[in-house]
């Protein structure tokens, strides 16, 4: 949610996959005697009123700013700026944050996005980058202890011994100034395929979230992994990444083979998509020199052969 380095309404519908443990700290009003249905009203309405928050277009409210949470306190927090990181967590009101101490006003523009820069358009990658960084400097530390007190420990922590030790991340993707976002020039008809597929993505999202129901096992999940990579590859393609090339082109042989042998080899109702397919190989075959540039997963290899190699940066005490 927060490595978005742009802050508009998308950015609201940014989540991580990984969200699924909020649940864990209401259990108190559970415990006191607050209904469900109290519960689920006060989520969709934090939910909904958090939404419009996200914009760059509403400046200062008056005197709102006083007790609510405006979009200018919400750009704050999502603001990378020293002063600006682990402020204004309120939802919906943010008396809570001047009541702790974790309150910050919005002065200078924030420079938004995360201290360790996504640097990726890959959305699977967004969500377990982090687990990465874990992984691997579990992997660094010498000791069994701290290589379980990596994951439950604050975030940032490191064995007094490790002080300067950096995670790929750091090593990999910084930036010259704060203010500096990650772009990635491309050809004009990477930009208008993949916003083609993005489309017709979308739309087969939308009919799978409303349709899953009805569906066979098989091709639920056939559906869920394929809307996955289909939303890597275009990542991918936009990084010019080299395994976007063959993620891409195994993506649409996939679903011609799916559509073949699934729905009989005799039926033609899904004819144009076979074109579709046909058309989209031979569009990524002609561009396929411009896929040559490192992208995180190469981040990901140096990092393990660094571990292999003994290469770890770090210095002992």
């Amino acid at each position: 949610h927060h490595s978005s380095e742009e802050f508009n309404l998308t950015v609201a519908l940014r989540q991580p996959a990984f969200g699924f443990f909020n649940w864990i700290f209401y259990l108190p009003m559970a415990i006191i005697g607050f209904s469900p249905e109290f519960y689920a009203l006060h989520g969709q309405i934090s939910l909904i009123y958090q939404f419009w928050i996200h914009t760059r277009l509403v400046g200062k409210l008056g005197i709102l700013e006083s007790f609510l949470n405006t979009p200018s306190h919400h750009r704050v927090h999502h603001g990378k700026n020293p002063k600006y990181i682990d402020k204004n967590y309120g939802g919906i009101l943010i008396i809570w944050d001047k009541i702790f101490g974790t309150f910050q006003k919005e002065e200078e523009e924030p420079a938004y996005g995360i201290t360790k820069p996504l640097k990726s358009w890959n959305p699977l990658w967004a969500n377990i980058h982090h687990y990465w960084d874990l992984i691997h400097f579990s992997f660094s530390v010498p000791n069994w202890k701290d290589k379980i007190k990596v994951w439950f420990s604050y975030p940032g922590w490191k064995p007094p011994y490790f002080t300067s030790y950096q995670y790929p991340s750091e090593k990999n993707q910084p930036y010259k100034n704060l203010y500096e976002k990650f772009d990635t020039k491309i050809p004009k008809g990477f930009s208008i395929y993949a916003l083609f597929w993005f489309i017709l993505v979308s739309i087969y999202t939308l009919y799978f979230l409303i349709q899953h129901q009805n569906f066979t096992p098989f091709m639920f999940w056939f559906s869920l992994i394929m809307i996955t990579l289909s939303l890597v590859s275009i990542g991918g393609i936009f990084q010019k990444a080299s395994w976007a090339f063959y993620l891409e082109i195994s993506r649409l042989i996939m679903i011609s083979t799916f559509i073949i042998f699934y729905y009989s080899i005799d039926n033609f109702d899904f004819i144009y998509l076979h074109i579709v397919n046909l058309v989209s190989i031979i569009f990524i075959f002609i561009y396929r020199n411009e896929f040559d540039n490192k992208s995180e997963v190469s981040v990901m290899d140096e990092g393990f052969k660094e571990y292999q190699n003994n290469n770890i940066s770090f210095q002992a005490h």
